[in-house]
């Protein structure tokens, strides 16, 4: 389930916001030369996408920002 909000810009624009809030995360994760790392949480993940289009597909919240 994703949630979609629009949030002003400090000049004045505006982008959209897309907040998907989960349970549980693994991450895998490697730099150049390195052994792979597992990043994991059981409860507290999260992922937001800003973005300038509207053609998303996630409807946004009622409200504005501020």
């Amino acid at each position: 389930m994703a949630a979609g909000w629009r949030y002003v810009d400090p000049d004045g624009g505006e982008h959209d916001v897309v907040n998907c809030s989960i349970a549980s995360l693994t991450l895998s994760a490697r730099r150049r030369g390195e052994a792979t790392r597992m990043l994991h949480t059981s409860h507290g993940g999260a992922y937001e996408l800003g973005m300038r289009e509207r053609d998303h597909g996630v409807p946004l919240a009622p409200f504005a920002d501020g």
